[in-house]
């Protein structure tokens, strides 16, 4: 009768440990959405999940064979459980589907990428914003938006966490936290940004504009910006050697070209070498023109960007969104995926825009290449069409300084 006591006891014991070590049953079952905090040591993959689902309250289902000689560093986690699931599992090219109250595992199904996609608007008036820069926080990874606002981006599942930074002229940055399970279009608003200027005394004899970089002549042809990606660059030097604040940058647009294509304006400090360093633009300046041919000017006036001594580097990026709709109202349409290639003809509308050279600045003039390098280019008589007008304050102590 003893015995048989201690056994029931015993027993009762054992249920009460595991069901202690399942709060689902008593209280709401756990949710990949719940957030938890969890150490793990350096163990099997198998161990760790089995801590994970004691502590957690999760089940998992898995074939034994799916976890053999996996084995893991350890680690402290502050998460949801999804994100945790995806820390550990991933590495190993797994993945999980859920079912009820279990998590069953398996070899990957699905592709090691993502896509997540959106719209992006005004807050206050829900227009669609264009061109909108959509990349990482460590900017390795990154799309425009296109015409509508409208945006696609696909990110590695390896990630657990992808902070998306959203960045257009004219209005305020902003920053939002994405994950595998956004599966459906959502709305990103972005409210104008004010600009706040500080009330002065300006007279005409305080400062002095002036117009740099190459805008002496007329092209002798035109530089082709195929890609997303690929950049073109003028170096514009500061013979003043004095910081200078930049008010306006124009290009030279070719009609041979597609001139209702977008580009972005990007401005670069020198580096050490000599090369396109530091970016100087803060937001991202994507614009579309409104001309057939000529000198298009972005004014930057309200950006506030700085000359350096040393003289900047003025790039134009091609820009591709998703959006053909309004490149296919002409038969010369080119698209970049086509095999017939645009440069083979030059009568032929390319599919972006196309930047004049002409026999100035040639030793000035570097191309970036979708093998993410910086080199000058040799032609002779190759000077890419960019200009500038830098602002500079006169008469001061600090400049005859410099001067003498």
């Amino acid at each position: 009768m003893q015995l048989r006591l201690f056994s029931i006891i015993k027993v009762l014991l054992l249920v009460s440990v595991l069901l202690s070590a399942m709060p689902s049953i008593f209280g709401q079952p756990a949710s990949l959405s719940d957030s938890v905090t969890i150490e793990l040591p350096a163990s099997s993959l198998e161990n760790a999940l089995r801590k994970t689902a004691m502590h957690t309250g999760i089940t998992f289902a898995y074939r034994s064979a799916l976890l053999k000689g996996k084995s893991m560093a350890s680690v402290k986690f502050n998460g949801t459980i999804e994100q945790l699931l995806i820390k550990l599992t991933a590495p190993f090219d797994l993945c999980y589907s859920e079912r009820t109250t279990q998590v069953i595992l398996h070899t990957a199904c699905r592709p090691n990428r993502y896509t997540i996609s959106g719209f992006i608007i005004e807050n206050e008036n829900q227009k669609a914003i264009p061109y909108v820069s959509v990349t990482t926080t460590d900017y390795a990874t990154g799309v425009i938006a296109d015409h509508e606002g409208y945006f696609e981006l696909a990110l590695d599942y390896t990630t657990t966490e992808d902070t998306l930074i959203f960045s257009c002229m004219g209005y305020q940055r902003d920053t939002i936290y994405v994950s595998p399970r956004e599966n459906e279009p959502f709305y990103v608003r972005l409210s104008p940004r004010v600009y706040k200027i500080n009330p002065a005394i300006i007279s005409p004899d305080m400062y002095e504009i002036r117009k740099l970089g190459n805008n002496k002549s007329r092209p002798v042809g035109s530089l082709y910006l195929d890609t997303h990606g690929q950049q073109a660059a003028l170096f514009i030097e500061n013979n003043k050697n004095q910081i200078g604040i930049i008010q306006t940058v124009e290009y030279y647009i070719s009609k041979k070209g597609n001139t209702n294509a977008p580009f972005r304006v990007r401005i670069y400090q020198p580096d050490s070498a000599g090369l396109p360093g530091k970016e100087l633009t803060q937001d991202a300046i994507v614009v579309k023109p409104d001309l057939s041919e000529g000198w298009y000017r972005i004014d930057l006036v309200l950006e506030d960007i700085e000359f350096p001594k040393q003289g900047a580097f003025v790039a134009i990026e091609g820009v591709f969104p998703d959006d053909y709709d309004y490149y296919h109202g002409s038969a010369d349409f080119v698209d970049i995926k086509a095999t017939k290639q645009p440069l083979q003809n030059e009568n032929l509308l390319a599919y972006g825009q196309r930047l004049g050279y002409n026999r100035k600045g040639r030793k000035d003039t570097w191309h970036y290449s979708m093998s993410k390098i910086w080199f000058q280019l040799e032609k002779q008589a190759f000077g890419v069409m960019i200009s500038a007008t830098v602002k500079y304050v006169k008469n001061t102590d600090n400049n005859d300084q410099e001067n003498e």
